[in-house]
């Protein structure tokens, strides 16, 4: 979109705020105002999708819809979900899932239920949210309280200057600019020569923001005497109006002081305590002829009680981190060794004497590795021939005794070899007899050289057909190889088809991490849980650490050989895993549960640092 166009939305936009404003100021219009600060309301929370207002009668009803936004839509069904919620409840409702998030605020007043106003928006953290409502619907309230008793056209100038002073209070901007409007706007609105906003640090009133001076110098005898007179009202903790406070037993010697040196004997100080305790306080500065009414006060009252909480927000917000964090240790320190709190005061208490018990209580100190069992011979059976699969009776897992065949080769080819090496061998010695028998030595030699060859391949093709069939050495369990589905496949000579390991000689194989190897050291003893048998602790002693680190799943482990001790061996088979711990010696709890973080840091501060 060129310029022209985004001058042309902006346009749109503010007359469509100014249309909202305009209507805002009508209190008499019910629908115009109820829908035009819904419009607002919606304006200053981000990605609404639609709104609507709900009032009635206070507590009894019925409540219905009395504004919509967008005011040509009609709301959403889950809007009036969590509009019925915040109505038997009497409090906040929310409702979140992945595509909305809907927010329903009560209004009260008085303890009494005069609606419900409910937003729908895109999802997002609930609290911001709901902390705006607070503030928006402080002026809805405003407006319903002024509406039951307004007789006068002053009430609706003070509505005006509640809603406005809010308005500008949650303008977009750092905290001290509209600290700064405010001031000035408040100043304009109720014909006050000054108007000073004022926060307090370390016991001390400070003065955050003059009405018509954007800077100014803290040390000079204005800001002083205006401190003066913030801390007078928040130390007794009420509002000061001179010269009507004159006769009372208030102590007002810096309100007197400030009118005296500076011209405007007409004073208001009124303290806010957005949180229970006062924070700060405004101070409003009249010509001597303009003194503060009672229809004054109760409206710069209304005006303080709300712009004040959220000025105090907003520059807590704004602090920087630290301090922040100093406030808060702070908070904890005075909740902590204050009155109540007293479920916080336990929870220290329990956990210094969790500290006190890890330092203090020695504990055994175990290094946990990945465990293995494997047999400590594991004999692998090859092919002793190139040939072809003719049975197999066993496979992995099967227990076999010695001398039992595992698995046959086809020996047909061999035999029908053997048949015609038999019949070669009777041909070739009866051609030396004949050879002899005609007196030809040479003929006779040759041919019973092939006869003795023959005989060498008749023994070379019984020896094949013996070692045919492939029998286990030693009683034990097959550990690999299953040839039941390789049924006529070829196999060449020296190919693995079994491996058997005995079955009451184990070992069993660790993996430490290569942070813990340093604690370890041959002939050290522990105990292994096997995923099979977690019922069962078996005892081992550490006989070999492998010096070389292996990588497994991303990390460097040291591998460890160990002898199982104990009566559970009958029950174990090869290839079983499960966890080993192994006993080092004994450290305090407080080392054990913190060695491994405070190694980790060391290792980091070196490479990052040194």
């Amino acid at each position: 979109m060129n310029e022209a166009g985004n001058a042309a939305v902006s346009v749109l936009v503010n007359r469509a705020e100014l249309a909202w404003w305009s209507a805002l100021s009508n209190t008499s219009d019910k629908s115009a105002f109820l829908g035009a600060w819904l419009a607002l309301q919606a304006g200053q929370l981000p990605r609404v999708r639609d709104a609507v207002l709900v009032l009635g009668e206070p507590d009894t009803g019925p409540f219905e819809p009395v504004a919509h936004f967008p005011q040509d839509g009609a709301a959403a069904a889950a809007l009036y979900d969590t509009v019925n919620e915040s109505l038997a409840d009497r409090e906040v409702a929310v409702t979140l899932d992945g595509q909305r998030l809907v927010i329903a605020y009560p209004v009260l007043l008085a303890g009494r239920l005069h609606g419900v106003a409910a937003f729908q928006t895109a999802p997002q953290p609930p609290e911001p949210l709901i902390q705006k409502l607070r503030w928006g619907v402080g002026v809805l309230e405003s407006w319903l309280v002024q509406r039951a008793d307004r007789g006068s056209e002053q009430s609706v100038e003070r509505l005006m200057t509640v809603i406005n002073s809010v308005a500008k209070a949650l303008k977009e901007g750092g905290s001290k600019d509209v600290a700064l409007t405010l001031a000035t706007d408040l100043a304009t609105r109720l014909d006050c020569d000054r108007v000073s906003i004022g926060f307090r640090n370390d016991g001390r009133a400070r003065v955050y923001a003059l009405s018509h001076s954007s800077k100014f110098v803290h040390n000079t005898n204005l800001i002083h005497a205006v401190a003066e007179a913030m801390d007078e009202a928040i130390d007794q903790n009420t509002l000061i109006c001179l010269p009507q406070d004159r006769d009372r037993t208030l102590q007002s010697r810096a309100h007197q002081k400030l009118g005296r040196e500076f011209g405007n004997q007409s004073l208001l100080t009124i303290p806010f305590t957005p949180d229970g305790e006062a924070k700060g306080a405004m101070v409003f500065e009249r010509p001597d002829d303009r003194p503060f009414d009672a229809q004054d006060i109760e409206l710069c009252q209304s005006i303080v009680v709300l712009v004040g909480r959220i000025l105090y927000q907003r520059r807590q917000q704004e602090r920087p981190f630290w301090i922040r964090g100093r406030d808060a240790v702070l908070r904890e320190c005075g909740r902590l060794f204050g009155a109540r709190y007293i479920g916080r005061k336990l929870l220290v208490l329990a956990l210094l004497l969790v500290l006190l018990f890890g330092v203090a209580v020695p504990g055994p100190f175990r290094v946990t590795a990945t465990a293995t069992v494997q047999g400590i011979i594991q004999r692998s059976l090859a092919a002793p021939f190139d040939g072809y699969v003719g049975d197999a009776a066993h496979r992995a897992g099967d227990v076999v005794k010695k001398d039992e065949v595992l698995a046959t080769f086809d020996t047909r080819e061999t035999e029908l070899e053997l048949l015609r090496a038999g019949n070669l061998e009777v041909q070739y010695r009866r051609q030396a007899e004949e050879a002899m028998a005609q007196g030809n030595s040479a003929a006779a030699a040759i041919a019973q050289a092939q006869a003795r060859q023959a005989s060498a391949q008749i023994q070379f093709y019984r020896e094949q057909i013996a070692r045919a069939a492939l029998k286990a050495p030693f009683d034990g369990i097959l550990v690999s190889g299953d040839l039941s589905q390789q049924l006529g496949e070829a196999v060449k000579r020296g190919q693995e088809l079994f491996k058997i390991s005995p079955m009451d000689r184990y070992r069993l194989w660790l993996d430490v991490d290569d942070r813990e190897i340093d604690d370890i050291q041959v002939g050290q003893t522990g105990r292994v849980a096997l995923a099979a048998m977690p019922d069962q602790q078996i005892a081992f002693t550490v006989l070999r650490v492998v010096p070389l680190a292996q990588v497994q799943e991303g990390k460097s482990v040291f591998r460890l050989e160990a002898r199982l001790d104990g009566d559970a061996l009958p029950a174990l088979r090869p290839g079983m895993e499960g966890v080993g711990k192994i006993d080092i010696g004994r450290r305090s709890y407080f080392w054990i549960w913190t060695h491994g973080f405070v190694e980790w840091f060391r290792l980091k501060w070196w490479d990052w640092f040194q």
